[in-house]
C-alpha cells in the first residue's frame, strides 16, 4: 500500500495528492447547498450528495 503524504488538518483522512486534500478540504468549509430530501444532510458537492442519495433508507 502507497503512502498518504497528506494529511487533512481538521480530520483523520489522508491523501496521495496534494490536490486530492484541496478537494477533500473544501467539505470541511463550503456551505452545505446540496441537500438531501429524504434526511435533511448537506454537502459541499452535488457527487457526494449523489452518493450519500443512493444509500440514505429515507430516500427508499
Amino acid at each position: 500500500s502507497r503512502s498518504r503524504p497528506f494529511p487533512c488538518p481538521t480530520c483523520p483522512k489522508r491523501f496521495l495528492r496534494k490536490q486530492d486534500l484541496a478537494r477533500h478540504e473544501a467539505t470541511h468549509t463550503r456551505d452545505k447547498k446540496f441537500v438531501c430530501s429524504g434526511c435533511g444532510t448537506g454537502f459541499a458537492r452535488q457527487d457526494a450528495l449523489g452518493r450519500h442519495t443512493k444509500s440514505c433508507m429515507f430516500n427508499k
